[in-house]
């Protein structure tokens, strides 16, 4: 799990800038307070790396100098050399780990109306199995709910919830 969430910390996070490899990575941006110091730490299946950036003296490296923006792209610079004599294949996946596309603002399954969405590792049986669905009364009208009905929560996998929706 840790490995996929390193994973996406190049392919949509803060070292995006490393992206573009031929073998898949993983890694982990840092940046000290008043960016005094910034590096990039990332890893092949056979090759780990660290590009550490700042000043001895501790003075700050100035605005902006953060991980992503000045380690990450000296570290693919670096990794497009080296992974042409490491060229391993891929992350071993254990066995118990599934995933799911999760939407980004409410953390639930992702569905045809999420804005922002990205795809999580889970062990097997922790992913999110519903997302809900808020529903408008048709053409403005109402409800037949009475006042201070809970909302009905509809899991899309049960039998007939689809049909319920329609």
């Amino acid at each position: 799990l840790i490995n996929y969430m390193m994973q996406s910390v190049i392919t949509e996070g803060t070292g995006r800038r490393a992206r573009g490899l031929d073998v898949p990575c993983a890694g982990k941006t840092g940046t000290t307070n008043d960016m005094r110091d910034a590096w990039f730490s990332g890893f092949t299946p056979d090759l780990i790396t660290t590009v550490w950036v700042g000043y001895d003296d501790g003075r700050s490296m100035g605005k902006g100098q953060t991980g992503g923006s000045v380690t990450a792209p000296i570290w693919k610079e670096f990794m497009d050399t080296a992974t042409k004599k490491w060229r391993g294949g891929h992350f071993p996946v254990p066995q118990g780990i599934e995933y799911a596309r999760i939407d980004a603002d409410t953390g639930e399954l992702a569905g045809p109306g999420s804005k922002r969405s990205f795809q999580g590792a889970f062990i097997a049986g922790t992913a999110p199995l519903f997302r809900e669905i808020a529903l408008e009364p048709p053409y403005g009208g109402e409800w037949s709910a009475q006042e201070g009905d809970e909302p009905v929560t509809l899991d899309a996998d049960e039998p007939g919830a689809m049909d319920a929706l329609q």
